[in-house]
């Protein structure tokens, strides 16, 4: 009963305050509602918040409302963990260390990573004195909240979807996150008609971005390092037209979000706009990049997220075939085609199977340790994979 006061009253406070709807939400992470002002005027200067936002102009409304939201989405969610905010002074660089799971988590981008693997091949190759692991949870056209994965609960609410990208980071448990929500965010922003819809909109792909990283925290049970990518670069588009604006739109979001959170933000439009001119060789869709495309990017990722690449010639060949195999294996292990009878509404028919799953688990840590042994530091064996 205490708690459902304290975050009346920091609803309330929200009301009054005329904070963005999505901020509002937020305060019902906090157990009072002082907690929930401590933590927004920690963030923000009380002058600021002061004047009554909806008093100024639309143009400005809009702008402040969005450049609070970006600030607070993670700051603000960090403090509702009991935790301290991360550093907008200090912008953190990117790194793994000996021991990371790290996982890649988004739309179509990431998910056609599963096939190719060039991406996750680059970064193992560019650490080789250094014993990591990957995973890949990515759902072609999600979103940050899981819409795309929801299945049969399309019609649950948004916190019952993230509840199911939970589960599924629980499997992973990682250390680093790597995030790539943007091309669906870009396509779903460039059919937004409306200016006030517009921001509305961007603002709540902000907000999610937040949520969602909070929720992998939580499932992950560790403290969880995040990277942004941006998205890929729409081949076909004129720079003017309403997708390549939606784009940057997207990009210089998460570039502030980044910013202001201290979480590297990788810059994979701008790396992907010259590939996007070899028309019919780097995409297999105006959306999605070809085998090809891939690979590209992948000579090109060291350098952006700025580590040291392998040394010129190496090959990795073997050290690919078996991350994809690796990836094959882990895609079944939590991502199985007959999941609703395994684990949805009619496991009553198929659910005693699901003990099977785990069983996954041994295979692909056999294939994490032949991974190891391929990497360009160790001896590669072709009889590794056989």
């Amino acid at each position: 009963m205490e708690r459902s006061e304290g975050i009346k009253k920091a609803h309330l406070w929200a009301t009054e305050q005329n904070l963005p709807i999505g901020l509002k939400r937020l305060s019902g992470r906090f157990k009072n509602g002082n907690a929930f002002k401590e933590a927004v005027h920690s963030v923000i200067p009380l002058s600021f918040l002061l004047p009554r936002i909806d008093g100024f102009p639309p143009p400005l409304h809009m702008l402040l409302g969005q450049r609070i939201q970006l600030w607070l989405c993670v700051l603000i969610l960090g403090l509702s963990q009991g935790g301290t905010p991360l550093s907008a002074a200090e912008p953190v660089g990117f790194s793994l260390n000996d021991g990371d799971r790290v996982l890649f988590i988004g739309d179509t981008f990431f998910e056609r990573e599963v096939n190719y693997g060039h991406l996750e091949t680059a970064l193992t190759a560019s650490y080789s004195d250094r014993r990591i692991t990957f995973r890949n949870l990515s759902w072609a056209g999600d979103t940050p909240m899981g819409k795309a994965r929801a299945s049969f609960d399309w019609n649950k609410s948004e916190e019952g979807w993230l509840k199911r990208v939970q589960e599924q980071v629980a499997i992973a448990k990682p250390s680093v996150a790597i995030l790539s929500y943007g091309m669906t965010a870009a396509l779903e922003l460039s059919d937004t008609p409306s200016t006030e819809a517009h921001a509305a909109y961007l603002s709540k792909f902000i907000i999610d971005t937040g949520r969602l990283m909070v929720g992998i925290r939580e499932a992950s049970g560790q403290p969880v390092r995040f990277v942004f990518f941006t998205p890929i670069q729409q081949q076909g588009e004129r720079p003017d037209s309403a997708h390549s604006k939606a784009l940057i739109e997207v990009a210089e979001a998460l570039g502030t979000l980044g910013k202001s959170s201290g979480i590297p933000v990788v810059d994979i439009l701008g790396a992907t706009r010259r590939i996007s001119m070899l028309r019919m060789v780097t995409y297999e869709s105006p959306v999605i990049l070809n085998d090809t495309g891939y690979r590209m990017l992948a000579e090109r990722l060291p350098e952006l997220l700025g580590i040291q690449a392998p040394a010129k010639g190496t090959d990795t060949a073997l050290l690919r075939s078996a991350i994809q195999h690796k990836n094959e294996l882990f895609f079944h292990r939590w991502r199985p085609a007959n999941w609703t009878y395994l684990f949805g509404f009619r496991k009553h028919e198929q659910g005693r199977n699901g003990v099977e799953i785990p069983q996954f688990d041994p295979m692909i840590a056999e294939w994490d340790t032949r991974i190891a042994g391929l990497r360009p530091s160790e001896q590669s064996d072709p009889k590794v994979i056989a």
